[in-house]
């Protein structure tokens, strides 16, 4: 939000004061009249500006309010997704955490955000819906009870998904970027989402972006991820009609290999996509 002169910040930081119960009383509110999207809505956007202006305060009781994930959970499954405020992603995105969730983490739930993806433009909002279902999805495994997993073979919002997580990646600053990498893992293990869920173009982009980044990085489980991602594509179904940069990619395997410095499960990646010769 805008900036606020330090009287207003003041104020603010005095209603706020936990002893006076403003934050959980608006929670009991908005908990107790979510059916009303409108007040519901009003609410949302005054608790929004307060832990913008001042998070040091307010979020910290928000995360201790057991019941503000179900009124969140309720309010986003129980209204039409364009009645509904991003005011109230965002502030999922706040508090989730995969333990306070894990009473409303269903089809519904995760269908829910999903449906999110079509009809939110702020890009703050969309991040932060797309960084909740990656946690839940590191959650899921790589049965048919992963609710995300199942989603992208299913969803028709799917695609932003897999566009979005392309993005995050390529952008490299996301400090959640070990889920991301885990989480598009499993998109090309799982037997529904390994062929067909990204674009042609799509391959292209991630097999540039895990190219440039396996040389760029020092940090040693991401590049065993982007290892295990590169791999990943090379072993699809999608990967034989596109057969992009593979002297490249064949190029890295081989120095990855021959670089003792390197440690071990990057060189056992890279020997095991040599062996299969695909490339």
């Amino acid at each position: 939000g805008a900036e606020i002169g330090a009287e207003v910040r003041e104020w603010l930081e005095t209603i706020t004061n936990e002893e006076f119960g403003l934050v959980d009383s608006m929670i009991k509110n908005f908990l107790d009249q979510s059916d009303l999207i409108e007040l519901s809505n009003s609410l949302l956007r005054i608790l929004r500006q307060l832990h913008d202006h001042i998070p040091e305060r307010v979020s910290p009781q928000m995360k201790r309010n057991k019941e503000f994930p179900k009124a969140l959970a309720k309010y986003i499954t129980s209204h039409p997704v364009s009645d509904v405020s991003g005011d109230g992603f965002l502030l999922i995105s706040e508090v989730f955490s995969t333990e306070g969730f894990s009473d409303v983490i269903n089809e519904s739930f995760t269908n829910s955000l999903f449906d999110g993806l079509d009809v939110i433009k702020d890009n703050q909002v969309f991040n932060a819906i797309v960084t909740i279902l990656v946690l839940i999805e590191n959650q899921g495994g790589l049965e048919s009870e992963n609710l995300v997993l199942r989603a992208c073979s299913q969803h028709p919002n799917a695609r932003y998904f897999a566009e979005t997580l392309l993005h995050l990646i390529n952008r490299g600053e996301e400090e959640s970027m070990e889920d991301i990498l885990k989480c598009t893992l499993d998109v090309f293990s799982y037997k529904e989402t390994s062929s067909g869920f990204f674009y042609t173009n799509d391959l292209k982009s991630f097999i540039d972006i895990l190219l440039r980044n396996v040389g760029n990085t020092s940090d040693q489980v991401l590049r065993v991820l982007y290892l295990k991602i590169l791999r990943a594509i090379i072993f699809s179904p999608d990967f034989s009609k596109i057969r992009h940069r593979t002297f490249d990619m064949s190029e890295l395997f081989n120095e990855i290999i021959f670089n003792e410095e390197l440690d071990q499960e990057s060189r056992d990646v890279a020997q095991n996509v040599l062996e299969q010769d695909l490339l």
